[in-house]
Parts: structure tokens; sequence; C-alpha cells
């Protein structure tokens, strides 16, 4: 089930409305990201990391980001990458990682990755506004949120579920 932030700005009026999480289509959504970063569409590192080893994988949930320059907000596929734990690698070994078969290739939820992979490397987000550095929101950072046009905190809305 995923979430959607959302928030507004009693200064200024500005309103935003961002999912995160993931939904029931995951499994495909996850076929279809790792797809793409096999394919180099997220850049040469995460194109090779995953060619090196198949059995490594990515985060494909959606989390929410400010950008660092101009605090414009973003949600994005999280795209953090990961290489199995050294217990796990032998099952992962039989796993059908298929880069083609996007509908079918094996995906990992954000918890699975925590418990059989350890954190390779970030992705390197950027703002398509002013391509400063965008930093993950997480937690009690949601009600930290400040308005990118005003710069005035932002009003949490209500928790929207969504899928």
């Amino acid at each position: 089930m995923g979430q959607a932030y959302s928030g507004v700005c009693t200064n200024c009026g500005f309103k935003i409305t961002k999912n995160i999480g993931v939904g029931f289509m995951f499994p495909t959504v996850y076929g279809e990201v790792r797809k793409r970063a096999w394919d180099g569409e997220y850049g040469e590192e995460m194109m090779y990391f995953l060619r090196k080893n198949p059995q490594r994988a990515i985060d494909a949930e959606i989390d929410l980001y400010v950008c660092e320059e101009c605090g414009d907000i973003s949600s994005d596929y999280n795209l953090g990458m990961y290489i199995p734990r050294e217990e796990d690698e032998e099952m992962l070994k039989e796993a059908d990682f298929s880069s083609d078969d996007t509908g079918n290739s094996n995906y990992f939820m954000h918890d699975e990755l925590r418990r059989k992979f350890k954190k390779f490397k970030d992705y390197d987000h950027r703002c398509e506004k002013c391509h400063g550095r965008l930093k993950i929101v997480v937690g009690k950072g949601y009600d930290k949120l400040k308005c990118p046009r005003c710069k005035n905190k932002l009003i949490p809305g209500d928790i929207i579920m969504w899928d």
C-alpha cells in the first residue's frame, strides 16, 4: 500500500501532493525500473553495477526528496544499490534476475532489501529545476518541510493511502 505526502503553505497558498511507497503493481514496477537501470537509463555506474553481478538489487520504492539548493519537493524511485549479504548469496544465485521479462523478474521490497542485502551505494538524485542535490525526506522530516516558494513551514495534510 502506498501513501501520499500532502502539504500546504498558509502564507502563499502553495499546495503539494506526492505519492510515496509502493503499490500493488510493485513487482511489475520493480522489473521495469531494473530493466531501465540495466539499459543504462540511470547512468553507466548503475548499469555496470547490475551487469557485473545480476544478483545485485536496487531499491525501487518511491521516496520523497527535497532539493538542498532551491527547496523543491519531488518524489522518485530510491534507486539505492544493494549487494547480497554473504549468507543469502547462494540462495539468490538460484533466483531469476531476468532483465528482459519485466513482469516476472524477482523483486525486493524495502524491508527485504535490508534483511538480505547490504547497501553498496545511494543513487545521486538531482533536482529537475536547478540540478542541486536531492536529500531524502523520512520520518519526522515531513513535518519540517518548507514551502519551495516562500520558505515558510508547510503544514502537513492528511495521510492519503493509494492503490
